[in-house]
């Protein structure tokens, strides 16, 4: 059963993902975001509404706990992206069990909108996700709770996220083509 509206979760970090740590110490009073990040991003969503899906930006930073700051930050620094921010809820653990919280939390929405009696279909998750997502974040203990096809990992100290690793995690979704394949 997957999601019928064809959403697609960008689950991301902002500091040491779409920030180098040296970056942050430099530009965290000016409210930006790497541009170079900003623009990897801005490709990806592009890219999903192309092809017909409904991206949905999700933030597991703990930025997320000013949300004003987090969308002035995401503002100055030249998102293109005309969906409300959306954002983890606190629970307790590594971030990966987050992201599977909020994930299960959607799961469990659509169901319900379905057929809400239906208490039996809410054990799909664990066989194949309802949904696409995929989890931009330098944690390393993303691996115990999210698949490495879904997860993009940039390194919070050299390189924080870029276009190139978009397209690397697009093609290898069958997204888009590579250009060898064209």
């Amino acid at each position: 059963m997957k999601d019928s509206i064809k959403n697609y979760y960008i689950f991301t970090g902002i500091d040491g993902t779409l920030n180098t740590t040296s970056y942050c110490h430099k530009n965290f009073a000016n409210k930006r975001i790497c541009k170079e990040s900003i623009d990897a991003l801005n490709f990806l969503i592009e890219q999903l509404k192309i092809k017909g899906y409904t991206p949905r930006l999700v933030v597991t930073s703990s930025l997320r706990y000013n949300y004003e700051l987090m969308c002035k930050f995401f503002e100055n620094s030249g998102l293109v992206f005309d969906g409300e921010i959306e954002t983890t809820k606190w629970v307790d653990g590594p971030r990966g069990k987050k992201i599977l919280s909020f994930l299960r939390e959607q799961e469990t929405r659509f169901i319900q909108s379905k057929n809400p009696f239906d208490v039996a279909l809410n054990k799909v998750f664990f066989t194949k996700p309802f949904c696409d997502y995929v989890v931009i974040d330098g944690v390393k203990e993303m691996a115990s709770y999210i698949p490495k096809s879904r997860h993009i990992e940039p390194d919070c100290h050299t390189q924080a996220l870029n276009t190139q690793m978009i397209e690397d995690y697009l093609i290898r979704e069958g997204i888009i083509e590579s250009e060898s394949e064209m």
